[in-house]
């Protein structure tokens, strides 16, 4: 009865779990507030001391509001139909939480509960979200569990209560028919079948084809899909608070040419180049044909042919914690290798490196850069592009009240204010000019701030570069970048945004700098030769630097470990898709591979050893085979020997004899086993509560032949097992006849 009374409070337990799992996903805390009260309060309303439920009229009148509701929600969030569906999920369960529970209620609030976590699921790759539903997992194994014995007793009391005449009031309650020890048989058997399904589900998830399905519902949002860290875009237009997380996305190791880490910061590492304006401060990139580099694994694969022989290069070895699609670098990439990708997509123009889009998840990759590389080397790497007319194909910046500005600055510079006409003085122009905008940005008229939150979304004509420049005057690296690359547009001077991260943080022990997503930077590559891109970077350094140098707070470590974990998870569960999956395929068939062709090796060379030193020739082998054949019989036969011999002692109790008397029963007493397993496979199976000879008589009024046949055999068996009595031959053989009787009495082949 103790179990059956703990169902309501865990089934109440488990579907609070689900409203907290389901707002955890969403990250909506005024929900969890707003539905978890609500829950928490109907609980005292319908188990407190009045039991008070909500009528019926007005729960169908509740219902009816949450589902005109929805189609509001839905106006409101035409893109979230998940959310939609989850948000109206949410209050059913609120509303029949109210409600009197039968057993058809407890399925429904399970069903919605169920529903909720299945929709979390699809829209949260958060760990706390994943912890919650470990527990909602096992929760519910043994709530689903007590569900099915309350309501066989709510079924059983129905029924007996239907019975009852009215009025008879001498009838006691009714008490369900267990066992001893019935709680611990019920927690060990909802342990196994827990355990059952959690090797079940590991071997579903190794095993399944991976990606089967995923475009028939391309609306769906899921949490398998691959989390990208990096966005290949800016928009100034959102004016909110930039992330300052201390995430760890990856760690870096830079070594020269001699394998001797540096430890230079910092230093940027280049993972977007955005080289066109569209109108309201928003940046992206100029698609470009990829060249695509076929790699070959653990060798550094070129990114072009015939590139000249530099000397100085320095190799950066980076482990991603998240999925990228850009594969960051520092200075001029001139070579990638990886162990788990076959090619590559560089575009020459940005020099950007991709992961195609068809691969897996990557892992780790090691690439090779020039810090100084060469004129031939650059028009190399460009394979042919046209960096002029890529300049004259992309939309630029314009704003006539910033080229006033850009023009000014140059005159207090003693630049003069347009492209010079001589192209041998274009490029050093080119550099001068934007060093002069740079000192611009970088003095104290301009104030770096992560928090836009008072700054308006928009400027008066929907500029919020010119609002940067002339009015607010702060913002963060983006609105610097987006300001020094806009000046030079508007002076013909091509600039291009360059997005990424900036490392500071460098772990000793590891010798590895550790990037997290507060080090996203902006900055600006400036064309200062016909193939050349020389870095500016307005963000004031003091500034950049203090923010970045602050020392870790214990709530930063405690992220720290937990962005670890979170990552760690994410990367062998969230992200294990079809190219990780064959690749561990791989791994463990080229494993049992090796091992059994190493030992049939052994096999071979052992027997031709053998037939060698003994001269037998040809016909020594098929006499080792005969022999191994012979080997193979007796080890079988001696399991199954064993086995029977075990099952004798198990079912005659043979437990506590030993020496002579022991080893007579195990040898006469394999009649008696099987008989068992004749009437077992006849559909006469004796009941293990009922003794041999009881069982025989049962069978005497429907099968009295069966019935013969069993007290003979069960005489014999008495006689020997309890009387102490060796079997002579002829009852060993009258037992044995007995036995093929019983067979062919019950069609049972032996």
């Amino acid at each position: 009865m103790r179990l059956l009374r703990s169902f309501p409070v865990l089934a109440f337990c488990l579907v609070l779990l689900s409203l907290a799992g389901y707002c955890l996903s969403q990250k909506s805390l005024v929900l969890l507030l707003v539905a978890g009260t609500l829950a928490i309060v109907s609980w005292y309303v319908t188990e407190g001391p009045r039991g008070r439920n909500l009528p019926s009229w007005a729960s169908h009148l509740l219902v009816l509001g949450v589902s005109l509701n929805v189609l509001f929600d839905w106006y409101q969030n035409q893109g979230d139909w998940m959310g939609v569906l989850g948000r109206y999920a949410v209050w059913l369960t609120v509303i029949k939480l109210f409600e009197h529970k039968t057993q058809r209620d407890y399925s429904q609030l399970f069903a919605f509960s169920f529903l909720l976590m299945v929709i979390g699921s699809l829209q949260s790759a958060d760990l706390l979200f994943s912890l919650v539903l470990v527990v909602y997992i096992a929760l519910g194994v043994y709530v689903l569990l007590l569900h099915q014995m309350h309501g066989a007793y709510e079924r059983e009391k129905d029924d007996r209560n239907n019975v009852i005449p009215r009025g008879y009031r001498l009838a006691p309650i009714l008490k369900p028919v267990i066992g001893p020890r019935v709680g611990v048989q019920f927690r060990l058997f909802a342990l196994i079948l827990g355990l059952g399904g959690l090797l079940l589900s590991i071997l579903v998830f190794l095993a399944f084809p991976r990606g089967i399905g995923e475009d028939k519902l391309p609306g769906l949002p899921s949490a398998i899909k691959r989390r990208v860290a990096f966005l290949d875009q800016v928009n100034l237009g959102g004016g909110s608070r930039i992330t300052d997380s201390r995430r760890p996305i990856m760690r870096v190791q830079i070594l020269d040419q001699d394998g001797v880490p540096l430890t230079d910061a910092p230093f940027f590492m280049r993972a977007g180049v955005l080289d066109q304006y569209l109108a309201g401060g928003k940046w992206r990139a100029v698609p470009h044909e990829p060249v695509v580099i076929d790699a070959t694994a653990n060798e550094f694969s070129p990114l072009a042919d015939n590139l000249a022989d530099e000397t100085s290069y320095v190799v950066q070895h980076v482990k991603l914690d998240m999925a990228f699609d850009q594969l960051p670098s520092i200075a001029t990439p001139v070579s990638i290798q990886s162990s788990s990708i076959s090619n590559f997509e560089y575009n020459p123009v940005t020099q950007i490196i991709r992961k195609p889009p068809h691969v897996g998840r990557l892992m780790a990759y090691d690439i090779r850069a020039q810090t100084r590389p060469s004129q031939q080397t650059r028009d190399t790497l460009l394979h042919g592009s046209d960096l002029d007319r890529v300049w004259r194909d992309t939309s630029r910046y314009r704003s006539r009240r910033v080229r006033e500005l850009a023009t000014e600055l140059l005159s207090r510079s003693g630049e003069q204010t347009s492209r010079p006409i001589d192209p041998r003085m274009e490029w050093s122009w080119n550099r001068r000019a934007a060093d002069s905008f740079n000192r611009y940005l970088r003095s104290s008229q301009f104030t770096y701030t992560l928090d836009l939150s008072d700054v308006s979304a928009s400027a008066p004509d929907n500029d919020p570069i010119a609002q940067f420049l002339f009015d607010t005057k702060k913002g963060h690296c983006e609105y610097f970048a987006s300001a020094l690359a806009a000046m030079c547009h508007t002076v013909g001077i091509q600039a291009r945004l360059v997005i990424g991260y900036v490392a500071y943080e460098y772990n000793e022990s590891t010798r590895e700098y550790i990037i997290s997503e507060s080090n996203a930077h902006a900055w600006v590559e400036v064309r200062t030769g016909s193939a050349t891109w020389e870095a500016f970077d307005p963000t004031p350094p003091a500034v950049l630097s203090a923010l970045h140098d602050v020392p870790a707070s214990f709530p930063d470590r405690v992220q720290r470990i937990w962005s670890n974990l979170e990552n760690g998870i994410g990367s062998n569960f969230l992200d294990f898709d079809a190219a990780i999956q064959r690749d561990l395929t791989a791994l463990m068939d080229m494993g049992w591979t090796d091992r059994l062709g190493a030992m049939w090796q052994m096999a071979r060379d052992w027997s031709r050893r053998v037939n060698e030193s003994f001269l037998l020739g040809p016909a020594g082998y098929i006499w080792m085979g005969i022999v191994a054949l012979a080997l193979s019989i007796a080890v079988i036969a001696l399991i199954k020997l064993m086995r029977r011999s075990l099952a004798i002692r198990r079912v005659l109790h043979l437990q506590h004899l030993s020496g002579r008397e022991y080893q007579r029963m195990l040898r006469q007493l394999g009649f008696y086993i099987d008989m068992l397993y004749v009437l077992k496979k006849g559909g006469h199976g004796k009941p293990s509560w009922q003794p041999p000879a009881l069982f025989a008589d049962s069978l005497t009024g429907t099968k009295p032949e069966v019935a013969e046949c069993v007290h003979v055999i069960t005489d014999i068996f008495y006689a020997s097992r309890y009387g102490k009595q060796p079997l002579t031959k002829l009852h060993s053989q009258n037992a044995q006849e007995s036995l093929q009787q019983l067979a062919s009495l019950l069609h049972v082949k032996m």
